[in-house]
């Protein structure tokens, strides 16, 4: 064998030699991760973990003919969604313009600001707020139910006049 030979082995030899130590360090870093962070460490409730496994269930089965159906187990009724609070909308959807008067919502908790929209009555805040008035989208953009949609508007209302 030629000298260029043996330096190709040699270098062939070091770089297999650092592939398999990444490899080895690789497994023990997943090894590690895989028991810090656990199931039981997740920070997860239970019925949090329920209902995310109940989204990851197969949307269908399938069924070969002359084979047994396999059982099915019934489905889930769907989750009643939980009614917000107003204050717990007005601080998840409606704070981000009514905080600061942005495109020229009227200001949380400013009475001068709030008054013509008061005037209108309850009955056309709850219009504006679920199908969107001037620069303010339908529901805020938001995608909850129209309860609480107006239940926010109630607590804003309410803490403005």
């Amino acid at each position: 064998m030629s000298h260029q030979d043996d330096v190709f082995i040699s270098t062939f030899r070091a770089v297999l030699l650092v592939l398999a130590g990444l490899a080895v360090i690789f497994i023990i870093v997943a090894h590690y991760l895989d028991t810090r962070f656990n199931e039981s460490n997740t920070g997860q409730s239970a019925e949090a973990r329920a209902q995310l496994l109940a989204r990851l269930q197969p949307v269908g089965r399938v069924h070969v003919a002359g084979q047994a159906m396999p059982a099915q187990a019934a489905p889930a009724a769907p989750a009643k969604p939980k009614i917000l609070t107003g204050e717990q909308v007005y601080h998840q959807v409606c704070s981000a313009c009514h905080a600061t008067g942005a495109l020229g919502a009227p200001v949380f908790g400013n009475k001068a600001s709030w008054a013509p929209h008061v005037a209108k009555g309850m009955k056309v805040l709850f219009q504006h707020a679920l199908h969107g008035f001037k620069k303010m989208p339908p529901k805020g953009g938001s995608d909850l139910p129209d309860q609480d949609i107006k239940n926010a508007v109630e607590y804003m209302v309410s803490h403005s006049k």
